[in-house]
């Protein structure tokens, strides 16, 4: 069981980040001390998606996508995160890329 844990993970490395981030985000619920968890939840999201960047296989994985979209939650205008995204052509082929660009531009214009 473990060793075909260890082969899944070597195939998909992402899935060693997403565990982390797992694992992270369960710490912040537990703790109070929020900001410095917060902080290093802005670090380690900001990290994955740069480890990630230039690998094809997760350009349109929806785990890759919702820790772009995660990491664009962080910023006040998060319009250059999309734009960078689809210079990329990370998130072309996930809905869910769209609709959180959509939501941002429809409140921008309210």
């Amino acid at each position: 069981m473990m060793r075909m844990r260890m082969m899944m993970e070597v195939d998909d490395p992402l899935n060693i980040s997403e565990h982390q981030l797992q694992e992270h985000l369960k710490q912040v619920k537990e703790e109070k001390e929020k900001d410095d968890h917060h902080r290093s939840l802005f670090t380690l999201l900001h990290d994955i998606t740069l480890r990630f960047e230039n690998d094809r296989r997760y350009w349109n994985d929806a785990r890759y996508i919702r820790i772009w979209l995660q990491y664009a939650s962080f910023f006040h205008d998060p319009s250059w995160v999309y734009q960078h995204m689809l210079q990329k052509q990370i998130g072309e082929y996930v809905g869910a890329f769209y609709q959180n660009a959509a939501d941002y531009y429809e409140h921008q214009h309210r």
